[in-house]
């Protein structure tokens, strides 16, 4: 089958022929339906400080945004089975993360994956969007009630917001209880703590850029 692999910083995925996976013991295969493109994929090609995250050698299958069905089941995981629909959450227990690390993606027709990964998804939801809520959606609200404890009545602003003002700077006469700061620029970190109450919590979760200025 073929991928596409993430081969170094500055160069674009190359469409390589790969060995098609097999489910070990653990684990399953996964057809990927619907794979996400997210900003550290993008990061990864533009800026060499996302290289630490390939120790294990390239090329790797990038795509940890995906979902799809399982197509294959290994021992010991028989409460999946064949035709399952299931979003891939992407990190694995001890640290790594689909994409990353020796697990390859879903930039590719078919991926390994187990139990630290898989998400029941219900036929009323697309893959598409079971995809982007295992990577995107979850990091969000992890960010937002996990992190920063966001409860009714709580005053909460976000960076990464279009088309509501042009800078957090903007609300810092409203108390804000909690700031989260899904664009990670330092000048959007620098005026979400300027905005942010006396007292309050600031979550940091995007990161634009590795690079000091």
């Amino acid at each position: 089958m073929k991928a596409w692999q993430f081969t170094g910083t500055g160069k674009p995925l190359e469409l390589n022929e790969v060995e098609e996976p097999t489910a070990d013991p653990g684990e399953v295969v996964v057809d990927v339906k619907a794979a996400g493109v997210c900003h550290s994929d993008v990061a990864a090609l533009d800026d060499e400080g996302w290289m630490a995250l390939f120790q294990q050698g390239l090329p790797r299958t990038m795509g940890h945004e995906s979902a799809g069905v399982i197509s294959q089941v290994g021992e010991g995981m028989e409460h999946w089975k064949v035709g399952d629909r299931v979003g891939l959450a992407p990190m694995m227990a001890d640290g790594t993360a689909l994409g990353y690390g020796p697990w390859d993606g879903g930039f590719g027709p078919k991926l390994r994956a187990t139990d630290d990964n898989l998400v029941a998804l219900p036929d009323a939801v697309s893959f598409e969007l079971g995809a982007m809520a295992t990577d995107a959606g979850l990091t969000a609200y992890h960010a937002i009630m996990a992190l920063g404890g966001a409860k009714p009545g709580m005053k909460v602003g976000e960076i990464g917001l279009t088309g509501v003002a042009e800078s957090i700077i903007e609300f810092s006469d409203l108390g804000l209880e909690l700031v989260v700061d899904y664009a990670g620029f330092g000048t959007t970190t620098a005026q979400g703590l300027e905005a942010l109450a006396k007292f309050g919590t600031f979550v940091q979760v995007g990161m634009g850029s590795s690079k000091r200025p």
